[in-house]
């Protein structure tokens, strides 16, 4: 995190509310399940299923999408506001 100019803490806030939000999203089946899903390259019920088996596994699986959404020219600003991740910390953190 250091590399890309995010420090530690702010980091570590931006991972753990990032696992918090995608957790709140598959137990309640929000509309944001979609976003993170999409992000992901899934459909909904897999990456719950896949989160709900492995939260890690899906937190990684939302990062590579961004990295490919950040790869292809896409807005990954937009993706992140759709998942429901506005602060800057997280903008900052997961912009990279």
């Amino acid at each position: 995190m250091a590399g890309s100019g995010v420090n530690a803490e702010r980091g570590s806030t931006a991972w753990s509310g990032t696992i918090s939000k995608i957790g709140v999203a598959v137990d309640t089946n929000s509309p944001k399940l979609a976003a993170f899903a999409q992000v992901a390259g899934m459909t909904k019920e897999s990456f719950a299923t896949l989160f709900k088996a492995d939260a890690s596994e899906g937190l990684f699986k939302v990062v590579a999408g961004l990295g490919q959404i950040k790869e292809s020219g896409g807005n990954v600003t937009l993706a992140l506001q759709a998942m429901g991740m506005k602060s800057a910390g997280v903008q900052m953190t997961f912009k990279g």
